[in-house]
């Protein structure tokens, strides 16, 4: 299972009241998670054929030579903090809220980049549409500057590399994957608790939770304010911001990378084959 993401939707009562049954047909049930409502679902159910395998990232993408500059091709000062957004534009991972909170948040000299599959229409919606008038003044008077960037997968990974703070008010998520790889990266983020985060945030401390609230579909709405509070103070403590990258990428050396979360994987096909 990966999140059951429409678990509260009258649509799929039925489809969720069967499940149960298939998940006691399995050998083996394997959750990204240990808290998240998939593996809740499971447990109030009775089911104890079940194993917790988190997600990852690849050390090969994150550790080769870097062959993309985000600063040269952006016209980023070096005086410049970079905000990152990474994500697909599909109206749920928090491209608007990242939006809300940059512009709340009182952070002059700094860039917010957003990198995704589909960001032009985005892009096309800030740029032109009448709502986002007063965002694109007060972007302006206030010394900061937006990108919108669809890049190679090579470019993206260098991308997360370079920024100084990777930024994720996402809806709805399972295990993101993309913490994994800001981790990775060695860079901290703030997201919401959308998904497992505030569980990635135990594991690793890499990175710091944005409060919010569920909706009745159980997708998760960031607090605005909270969020642009959480980055103003994150983006003046750089200490704070490096000791929880230290922090991540160690974690990640030592438990998140796909090397490792392949050997759990084999590890339990092997159980299961001689068991």
């Amino acid at each position: 299972p990966t999140g059951f993401s429409l678990l509260h939707d009258p649509r799929y009562t039925a489809y969720y009241a069967a499940m149960p049954d298939h998940l006691r047909a399995m050998d083996l049930n394997v959750f990204l998670s240990d808290h998240y409502q998939d593996v809740a679902f499971a447990r109030g159910h009775g089911i104890e054929k079940r194993v917790l395998i988190p997600n990852g990232a690849a050390r090969e993408e994150f550790e080769r030579p870097m062959g993309f500059d985000l600063r040269a091709h952006c016209g980023i000062g070096a005086g410049e903090r970079i905000v990152l957004h990474v994500g697909s534009y599909t109206g749920i991972k928090g491209h608007k809220e990242a939006l809300r909170i940059f512009l709340r948040a009182a952070t002059p000299d700094t860039a917010l980049v957003f990198i995704g599959n589909h960001i032009e229409r985005f892009e096309r919606e800030y740029r032109h549409h009448r709502f986002h008038l007063s965002d694109r003044w007060r972007v302006r008077l206030r010394g900061k500057r937006i990108h919108f960037l669809d890049l190679d997968r090579a470019s993206t990974v260098d991308a997360m590399r370079q920024a100084d703070l990777f930024l994720f008010p996402s809806r709805v998520e399972c295990s993101p994957i993309v913490l994994f790889e800001t981790l990775a990266a060695g860079v901290p983020f703030l997201a919401s608790e959308a998904g497992n985060t505030a569980e990635i945030v135990d594991w690793t401390h890499g990175g710091w939770t944005i409060p919010g609230v569920k909706d009745t579909r159980g997708w998760v709405l960031p607090d605005i304010t909270s969020g642009a509070a959480g980055l103003e103070r994150l983006l003046e403590r750089m200490a704070e911001r490096r000791e929880a990258a230290q922090a991540g990428h160690k974690a990640w050396e030592e438990h998140f990378t796909w090397q490792r979360i392949a050997e759990q994987y084999v590890q339990q096909y092997q159980r299961l084959v001689h068991g």
